[in-house]
C-alpha cells in the first residue's frame, strides 16, 4: 500500500509553536532574566538569550530528523517558517506585556525581561528584532540538519563545550585561584609547581574568560579546537561488536587503563578542586546510592515504593545521633556507628514490611507514602527535636576515623566520598548478578 509522505509544513508549524511556547515559559518563570547575567561569551550573548531561543532551534532541528526527507530548499523554507512563529510567539508576549500589566498573575513579567526582549530596542524594533532572530534561528537550524553527520556532530559538540565552559567561568576560576592560594604554602620540593599554576592562573584569567564569560577570541578558538577534535576522532566508522562477544587483550588493556584513569582522576579530584566540590561528589554518592537501593526495590522486586526515601533519613539520623557528642548521648566513631545505622535501617525495614508482605501495586504506594510522610513529620516535629534538630537538622562538622590501626580526623567533605563511591561500586557489582543470572545471587 503506498503512503503519501507527510507534508512538512504541519510539523514545521507544530515546532514553532511549541519552541515559542516554551520561550515563554522560560520568559514568564524568571530564569531569562535570571540568566541574562551571565554571560557566554562576552559582548556576544547571554545564557538568558540561549534559553530564550535555543528551544526553537532543537524543536525545529528535531521535527527535520522526524520527516520524510525532502529537497533541501523545502527543509530551509519550513525551517523559517517554524523559526518565524516562535519569534512571533515570543513578540506577541513581549506586546501583551507593553500593552498590560502581567506582574498580576506573573511577577516574572518585569520591565527587565522585557528589555531583554526586546534587545533593548523598546516595541517597535524590538518585536522586528524577536521576528528576525527566530527566523535566523529556524534557518540556521535547517542548514544545521543539512551538514553532513561527521561535521553536524563536530558542530554540536563544540557549541556544547562553548557554552559548558562560559557557563561555568566562576566555578573554573574558583578553583584556580584555590590553586594559587595553596602554592603560596608549597614544600621546597613542590617548588616546580607555582611556575606552572601561576601560568594556567594568567591563561584562564586574562586571554580566555572575561568579567563575565568568555572572551570571544577565546571562544572561537576553543570552539574550533573542539570541533577538529571532534571531526577527527570520528574519521572512521567503529565496527559494531556484540555485547556478548569475548574481549580481545587490547580491549581488555584499554579498559582497564580507562577504568584506572577514572579512578585516578576520582582520588585526585577532593584536593586538587577543593572542598566545594568535594561536597558536591559526597551528595553525588549518597543520591548514587539511593538510586541502586531503589533499583532493587522497584527493578528486581517490581514493588512500587513511594516511601524508600524514608529509609534514607533513619540511616542518616541514626548516624548523625550517634557521632554527635554535641547532643550529649553518644560518642562513637564512624566506624563504629556504621553497624548500629545498617541494623536500624535493616529492622525498619523488617517492621514495615512484614505487615504489607502480600500488598501490591496502588495499595503498596499508598502504605509505603504513608510510612514515608510519617518519618518526615516525626524528624521535624519538636518532640524529638532535643535528639534530631528539628526544621535546622543535626549540625556536626567533623567525623573521626581511628579504626583500624588509621588516625585520620578529616572534614567531612574529604573523605566521605571514598566511602560513598566505595560502596556503590560493591553495590553494582552485587545486583549485577540479578541481571546476568536466572536466579539472581542463589543460582549457583
Amino acid at each position: 500500500m503506498h503512503t503519501k509522505p507527510q507534508s512538512p509544513w504541519k510539523p514545521a508549524l507544530q515546532a514553532g509553536l511549541i519552541g515559542g511556547a516554551v520561550g515563554v515559559y522560560f520568559c514568564l518563570v524568571g530564569m531569562v532574566e535570571a540568566f541574562s547575567q551571565r554571560a557566554i561569551v562576552s559582548g556576544w550573548f547571554t545564557m538568558g538569550q540561549v534559553l530564550l531561543l535555543a528551544p526553537i532551534f532543537l524543536l525545529t532541528y528535531s521535527m527535520f530528523r522526524r520527516i520524510t526527507p525532502r529537497p533541501a530548499t523545502i527543509i530551509v523554507l519550513s525551517g523559517l517558517l517554524s523559526g518565524i512563529l516562535g519569534g512571533a510567539l515570543l513578540a506577541l508576549l513581549l506586546l501583551i506585556g507593553e500593552t498590560i500589566n502581567l506582574r498580576v498573575m506573573f511577577a516574572n513579567a518585569s520591565p527587565e525581561l522585557y528589555e531583554i526582549l526586546s534587545f533593548g530596542l523598546g516595541i517597535p524594533g524590538g518585536l522586528f528584532a524577536l521576528l528576525l532572530a527566530g527566523l535566523v534561528i529556524g534557518g540556521l537550524a535547517a542548514g544545521f540538519f543539512l551538514l553532513p553527520h561527521r561535521l553536524r556532530s563536530a558542530v554540536l559538540m563544540a557549541i556544547v563545550l562553548v557554552i559548558l565552559i562560559g557557563l561555568l567561568r566562576d566555578l573554573i576560576m574558583t578553583v584556580i585561584n584555590q590553586w594559587v592560594s595553596k602554592a603560596k604554602t608549597f614544600p621546597t620540593w613542590a617548588e616546580w609547581a607555582k611556575p606552572i599554576i601561576q601560568f594556567i592562573y594568567i591563561l584562564f584569567n586574562k586571554q580566555i574568560f572575561a568579567a563575565s564569560g568568555l572572551r570571544p577570541v577565546s571562544a572561537i578558538v576553543l570552539f574550533l579546537m573542539f570541533g577538529v577534535i571532534k571531526y577527527w576522532r570520528a574519521r572512521e566508522a567503529k565496527p559494531f561488536v556484540p555485547s556478548r562477544a569475548p574481549l580481545t587483550r587490547q580491549q581488555k588493556t584499554k579498559r582497564i587503563l580507562t577504568f584506572g584513569g577514572i579512578g585516578l582522576i576520582f582520588i585526585l579530584a577532593p584536593p586538587v578542586l577543593g572542598i566545594f566540590f568535594a561536597e558536591i561528589l559526597d551528595n553525588v554518592g549518597l543520591f548514587i546510592l539511593m538510586g541502586l537501593g531503589l533499583n532493587i526495590v522497584v527493578g528486581f522486586a517490581g514493588l512500587l515504593d513511594l516511601g524508600y526515601v524514608a529509609f534514607y533519613a533513619i540511616g542518616a539520623y541514626t548516624m548523625g545521633v550517634l557521632t554527635s557528642p554535641e547532643l550529649g548521648f553518644f560518642h562513637l566513631t564512624f566506624w563504629q556507628a556504621l553497624p548500629f545505622a545498617l541494623l536500624t535501617t535493616f529492622l525498619a525495614g523488617v517492621i514495615l514490611g512484614l505487615p504489607v508482605l502480600r500488598m501490591r501495586g496502588d495499595y503498596l504506594a499508598i502504605v509505603t507514602l504513608g510510612f514515608g510522610e510519617i518519618v518526615r513529620i516525626l524528624a521535624l516535629s519538636d518532640w524529638l527535636r532535643t535528639w534530631l534538630g528539628g526544621t535546622q537538622g543535626m549540625m556536626f562538622g567533623n567525623l573521626v576515623w581511628n579504626q583500624f590501626g588509621f588516625a585520620f580526623n578529616w572534614p567531612l567533605g574529604s573523605a566521605l566520598g571514598f566511602i560513598l563511591f566505595g560502596i556503590a561500586v560493591v553495590i553494582l557489582a552485587l545486583t549485577s548478578r540479578f541481571g546476568s543470572t536466572e536466579g539472581g545471587f542463589l543460582s549457583e
